[in-house]
C-alpha cells in the first residue's frame, strides 16, 4: 500500500510516499498544482493522510496580538483553503483518503531519530510524520 502525507501550504505544501511493502519513505515539498499532476501519474492504489488545521476549534493558538496575530491569521486561513482545496479534488477524483488533525511540530533533532532523515523542513517532517510507519 502506498500512503501519501500532506501538508497543504500556500506555496509548497509538504509531501511524503510511504511505501508500506518496502519500508521506504520519499519526501519533498510542491505546489499545489505539482501535487495534483503528482496523484495522477499513481497506477496503484493510494491513500491520502491530509494534515486539516481547520479542523481545530481555537482560531489564535499562536498566541500573538496586533499585526503579528493578523499575519499569522492570514497565512493559517490561507493555507487551510489550499487544504480543502486538495480535500475537494480527492473527494472528486474518489482518491482514498483521511482528515488529521495536527498534533504539533517536531524539531528537526527528534525527527532525525525517528526517521534517519537528516536535512527537513517543517513542512516535510510534518508531511513524513503523517504517513510514517504505517
Amino acid at each position: 500500500m502506498i500512503y501519501i502525507g500532506v501538508d497543504p501550504d500556500i506555496d509548497k505544501c509538504g509531501y511524503a510516499v510511504w511505501d508500506t511493502e518496502d519500508k521506504s519513505i520519499e519526501h519533498r515539498t510542491m505546489s499545489i498544482v505539482e501535487l495534483f499532476e503528482d496523484f495522477k501519474l499513481w497506477n496503484v492504489k493510494i491513500h491520502v493522510v491530509l494534515e486539516a488545521g481547520w479542523l481545530i476549534n481555537k482560531s489564535n493558538w499562536h498566541g500573538k496580538t496586533g499585526v503579528v496575530a493578523q499575519q499569522i491569521a492570514k497565512r493559517v486561513g490561507e493555507n487551510h483553503a489550499c487544504g480543502k482545496i486538495i480535500e475537494q479534488y480527492l473527494k472528486h477524483h474518489k482518491i482514498s483518503y483521511q482528515l488529521v488533525k495536527p498534533k504539533g511540530k517536531i524539531d528537526a533533532k527528534v525527527f532525525e531519530k525517528i526517521t534517519g532523515i537528516k536535512r527537513s523542513n517543517q513542512d516535510v517532517r510534518d508531511a513524513v510524520m503523517l504517513v510514517y510507519g504505517l
